[in-house]
């Protein structure tokens, strides 16, 4: 999972921007259908001393306030710690029990939505948004984009997070209840970054638009899916999609680089999801993602074989240096590692 830096941009915002702090549940997986570098066959597992201080200096680089981790290897089992402080104005120590918002993670959640139904027949990964989603008009090549481009990022559509009005009216207003409908009209003022299916761009509208036609197609508000179809079949009883700026006790503060102060770490613990709704809106705590992300990863939720074509990674263009980073359908690859 990516760090939030002090400079803000929309992958941040949605990904750990609106959470005081980052709650990391790596799961070694094994690399497919992309390159990356090569790791060492046997490599010796890491002390949890080891683990602390890498996760303090990282968090100490970035200006992360706190974090909440859990490490599970089949070699030295599971590692759980609550680093830092939840509250910078009292400085009350971090916990595993704090919920939390968790951003971007959300699109995994809304991608198996959307999979589920493809696996039960209600809808196809080749079938468009112009069919699924009629009275969405303003999106261009709606005739040409199919679920397949909104999952794998791939449907050229621009990034409502980029729109310019878009985070000044977030800081100016963090509690406005925000549509769907607002979010695609932002991205709907731009034009494509590219004609469906020519290239890989991270856009959180396309996971706005699936979480539309996941409503209309399970027949019930997106929230109520993930209840249904996830977290209570999965036992995740401390997760939910909130559709105001509520946090279920206890919480974690969250906070972001506020641009209107030089950077300033500014608290925004009370977001309204509605601003990311299906691409970054659900709370939850490190011990329901720990209980999630082996479900996501061990396809227990989804038939084999849409499994195996959903951890088909498509490479990101990166800068020299940075790990190699590949997107599946809703789910990721960081350098081999899965979720």
């Amino acid at each position: 999972m990516a760090f939030p830096s002090t400079r803000l941009d929309r992958r941040h915002f949605l990904g750990l921007a609106a959470t005081a702090s980052a709650t990391i549940v790596p799961l070694l997986a094994p690399r497919r259908g992309m390159d990356a570098r090569a790791a060492p066959d046997n490599p010796a597992p890491p002390t949890p001393t080891d683990l602390e201080n890498g996760i303090v200096s990282t968090m100490q680089a970035h200006g992360i306030p706190g974090a909440n981790v859990v490490l599970d290897r089949p070699d030295t089992g599971t590692w759980t710690a609550a680093l830092g402080v939840s509250d910078l104005q009292r400085g009350t120590p971090m916990s595993p029990d704090l919920h939390m918002r968790i951003g971007s993670i959300t699109k995994t959640m809304t991608a198996t939505v959307v999979l589920q139904l493809v696996d039960e027949g209600a809808l196809g990964l080749d079938d468009t948004l112009a069919t699924l989603l009629p009275d969405v008009t303003t999106i261009p090549y709606a005739s040409q984009i199919t679920v397949r481009h909104l999952l794998s990022m791939k449907s050229g559509t621009f990034d409502c997070l980029k729109d310019e009005t878009f985070f000044p009216q977030v800081f100016a207003d963090p509690t406005r209840p925000w549509t769907p409908h607002e979010m695609i009209a932002l991205a709907a003022r731009h034009p494509p970054d590219f004609a469906p299916g020519e290239d890989i761009a991270y856009s959180n509208t396309g996971y706005i638009l699936l979480g539309l036609i996941a409503e209309r197609l399970a027949n019930e508000p997106l929230g109520a899916a993930y209840d249904r179809r996830l977290f209570a079949p999965l036992g995740m009883s401390q997760t939910s999609l909130p559709t105001d700026a509520t946090l279920t006790e206890p919480f974690a503060h969250g906070y972001i680089a506020d641009p209107r102060r030089g950077g300033q770490l500014a608290d925004l613990t009370a977001l309204n999801a509605t601003v990311a709704w299906a691409a970054g809106g659900v709370v939850s705590t490190v011990g329901d993602l720990h209980t999630w992300l082996k479900a996501l990863v061990g396809g227990s939720l989804l038939s084999a074989d849409l499994q195996r074509e959903r951890l088909v990674f498509t490479p990101f263009k990166r800068d020299p240096g940075a790990p190699p980073f590949g997107y599946g359908l809703g789910i990721g690859n960081l350098d081999g590692q899965i979720g």
